[in-house]
């Protein structure tokens, strides 16, 4: 699963600008990068965002940089972390399936009640540096550090907006898959292993975030032949970090993503 991540608002978006080749999109994405370094994006006021997030926990419920479509136009937000469903309006319960979304899986996304109305046309692509999983050996686990191989990470999400008690909350979660090789060796959590999140790359943007008809099943089948797949091998790269939570751990620092070497780790990658 994915439940730790990272990420760099303005250098992804001028890495994006620079390696896309559609004019209007490229056009479209300069805006939003002005928009950021001039107001920090003042159309989400009262929301602290960092241009730059080394190490989040899913459950903190911080705000991530999201590309999703409003009105047939790509829109760059902040969303939370963690999805909460149109159809929940009480807080106390949108607190306990908040902490349910962190992920979702692609598997199951058009059946569980959760996510199968965003499943359909709240798509959304969540900007990432890369993000953290675990290795467990014994009672021990390690934490790695996963990022591409170039650029941003593009990652496959859904997102809501939904009213809770007069106040609008603007949620994602992160859809997942199996994982590739690599994956499967990291990822050993013996509750949910071999998975990981479904990468993109940047010209399947616009096509993850086209709405599907409920009754389009084979444009269903072709997001499921197209996305739902572990990413190809050579497009990440992993390597150990020190430990992130806790008293000693890293946590928000640059320090979180350098490489850290645990002797008594057996796994080779």
């Amino acid at each position: 699963m994915c439940y730790n991540a990272a990420y760099s608002i303005e250098r992804n978006l001028k890495h994006a600008i620079s390696r896309e080749q559609d004019p209007a999109l490229k056009k479209k994405l300069e805006e939003m990068l002005e928009q950021w370094q001039v107001h920090k994006l003042p159309f989400v006021p009262n929301i602290e965002i960092e241009d730059t997030a080394y190490y989040v926990n899913a459950f903190e419920h911080k705000h991530f940089p999201v590309f999703y479509l409003e009105d047939g136009d790509i829109q760059l937000g902040f969303f939370r972390w963690g999805l909460v469903p149109r159809w929940c309006r009480d807080e106390q319960k949108a607190i306990q399936i908040w902490n349910q979304c962190i992920n979702a899986r692609s598997e199951t996304i058009f059946d569980k009640p959760s996510f199968r109305a965003s499943a359909l046309d709240r798509h959304c692509v969540v900007m990432l540096d890369g993000f953290f999983e675990y290795h467990h050996q014994g009672k021990k686990k390690f934490p790695f550090y996963i990022y591409p191989t170039e650029g941003p990470m593009y990652v496959a999400g859904l997102f809501e907006k939904t009213v809770i008690e007069g106040e609008e909350w603007q949620t994602f979660t992160i859809v997942t898959t199996e994982g590739n090789e690599l994956m499967q060796k990291i990822h050993n959590n013996p509750k949910n292993p071999n998975r990981m999140p479904i990468l993109l790359q940047q010209n399947q943007i616009m096509q993850w975030l086209a709405p599907l008809q409920k009754e389009d099943t084979l444009a269903r089948k072709s997001l499921e032949m197209d996305f739902f797949q572990p990413a190809p091998l050579d497009s990440i790269h992993a390597h150990t970090v020190a430990q992130l939570q806790g008293k000693t751990g890293m946590g928000n620092r640059p320090e979180a993503q350098e490489e850290y070497i645990h002797l008594d780790l057996a796994l080779e990658i």
